[in-house]
C-alpha cells in the first residue's frame, strides 16, 4: 500500500454512489455523449475537502462537503477559527509575509529544500516564511496520527474541537507548545500531526495531490507503509503529502515524529535520511526550546548547521555562539529580551552584547516565546 487514499465519507452511501456518477476517481466529469475525456484533476478532492473543512473553508468537491457545511457544528467550528486566523493575520502574519519579501529572498528559492526543526506540525509558518521551497522537511515529538474521516453517524463536536485547541497557541502565540499538542493530539488517533498539515495546506491555498505514511530505513530511504505499521516496525515513522500550491507549484511535505536527543537521535533511522539530504537546504528555528544550545542535542545541531546554507532562527534555536561560528554573516533583527520565566537559567549574555553593539533591524511581528523579537539570520 504505498499510497494512502482518503475517502470522505460525509453523504450516505446512497449519495457517495450519486457523486460516483457525476465524477470519476480523479475528480474529472465525463460525458456519455461522448467518448472524449476531459482533463484529468490532478489532486485529491477528498482530501482536499477534508483539509478545507478542518480548515473553516468550504470545500470546492461540494459532493463531498455538502453535508456538513449545513450542519451546526460545522458552522461553527468554521466562524470560530475564522476569528483565529484574521487575529494572527492581524497580528503577526501579513507582517511576516512583508517581511519575508523584503529581507529573506532564500523564502522565494522554487528549488530549495526547508530543513525546519523541532517545529512539530507548523507547516502555516514555514510556507509563510519559505513560501518558494520545493521540499519542506518537519520534525518534532508529536505523533503522526490517521488521516481523518468524517462520520455523520457520530458527534463531531470533539473532533473540531480538539482541532481548534491544538491551533490556538499557534495562531495566538505563533508557535506550539509540545506538552498541550500531544495531549489534544493524543485524545485521538485522527488528531494528530496529520489533521494540521492538512488543515494548514489548505488555509495556505494548497491542494493535495496524495498523503502516504513513510518510514526511513536502515539505509536513509525513504518508503511508504501502512499506518498500522508505523509503530511496529523499527524505523522512524513519518506522513509525506503532496501539494500543489496557489501558483500549481508541485511541494512535497514530509513530518517525522521523534525524540532528537543524541543517544536516541543516533539509533533513529531518520539520522541517515538528514545526512543524505543534498541540494540548496535552508534552516528555520522558532520556540525550539534552547535545546540546540546544550551537548545533549549536539548530534541534531551538526546536522543542522553543516546542511543549511542559510538559517532563520530565534534565541531559541541555535546559541549566538554557534551562529558566529558556522554562518559568519550575521543580521540581527528586533531587539533584546531576557527568556521567558520557564527559561530563566538561559544565559544570553553574549547576544545581549551584540544586540547592544550591533544594529538590529527592527520588526513588527513576534517571532517565538512570549513577545519574543530576537530573529536572526545566519548565512554563510
Amino acid at each position: 500500500m504505498t499510497t494512502i487514499r482518503l475517502f470522505l465519507f460525509i453523504l450516505i452511501a446512497a449519495s457517495l454512489m450519486a457523486c460516483g456518477n457525476e465524477k470519476n476517481q480523479s475528480g474529472s466529469a465525463q460525458s456519455d455523449s461522448t467518448s472524449s475525456v476531459r482533463e484529468v484533476n490532478p489532486y485529491d478532492t477528498a482530501a482536499t475537502s477534508m483539509a478545507q473543512l478542518m480548515a473553516g473553508i468550504k470545500p470546492e468537491d461540494t459532493c463531498g462537503g455538502a453535508a456538513i457545511v449545513q450542519k451546526a457544528v460545522w458552522k461553527t467550528h468554521a466562524d470560530s477559527i475564522s476569528v483565529l486566523f484574521q487575529t494572527a493575520e492581524r497580528k503577526n502574519l501579513s507582517f511576516m509575509r512583508q517581511w519575508a519579501a523584503a529581507e529573506l529572498p532564500e523564502g522565494r528559492d522554487t528549488a530549495a529544500t526547508l530543513l525546519y526543526a523541532f517545529s512539530g506540525p507548523d507547516y502555516l509558518y514555514a510556507n509563510t516564511f519559505f513560501p518558494g521551497a520545493k521540499k519542506y522537511i518537519l520534525f518534532g515529538l508529536e505523533p503522526v496520527g490517521r488521516i481523518p474521516v468524517l462520520d455523520t453517524a457520530k458527534n463531531q463536536d470533539l473532533f473540531f474541537n480538539a482541532i481548534r485547541r491544538s491551533l490556538k497557541t499557534s495562531l495566538s502565540r505563533n508557535f506550539f507548545i509540545t506538552l498541550h499538542m500531544s495531549g489534544d493530539l493524543r485524545a485521538s488517533e485522527y488528531n494528530g500531526v496529520t489533521s494540521i498539515l492538512m488543515l494548514y495546506a489548505a488555509y495556505t491555498g494548497h491542494k493535495i495531490k496524495d498523503i502516504s505514511y513513510v518510514t526511513a530505513d536502515e539505509n536513509g530511504r525513504i518508503q511508504t507503509c501502512p499506518y498500522d505499521s508505523l509503530k511496529t516496525r523499527n524505523q522512524t515513522g513519518g506522513v509525506r503529502l503532496n501539494l500543489i500550491d496557489s501558483l500549481g507549484r508541485n511541494k512535497g511535505l514530509t513530518y517525522f515524529s521523534f525524540n532528537a536527543e543524541n543517544t536516541l537521535f543516533e539509533k533513529c533511522t531518520v539520522k541517515k535520511y538528514f545526512e543524505s539530504l543534498d541540494g540548496k537546504i535552508y534552516g528555520m528555528l522558532k520556540a525550539a526550546s534552547y535545546l540546540m544550545h546544550y551537548d545533549g542535542f549536539m548530534k541534531i545541531r551538526e546536522v543542522v548547521t553543516s546542511k543549511v546554507s542559510a538559517v532563520l532562527t530565534d534565541d531559541t534555536g541555535l546559541s549566538y555562539r554557534t551562529l558566529k561560528a558556522v554562518f559568519p554573516k550575521l543580521q540581527l533583527y528586533g531587539k533584546f529580551s531576557q527568556p521567558v520565566d520557564m527559561f530563566n537559567y538561559i544565559n544570553l549574555h553574549d547576544l545581549q552584547l551584540a544586540y547592544d553593539s550591533l544594529q538590529a533591524k527592527p520588526i513588527k511581528f513576534t517571532y517565538g516565546y512570549g513577545y519574543g523579537q530576537k530573529v536572526m539570520i545566519g548565512r554563510k
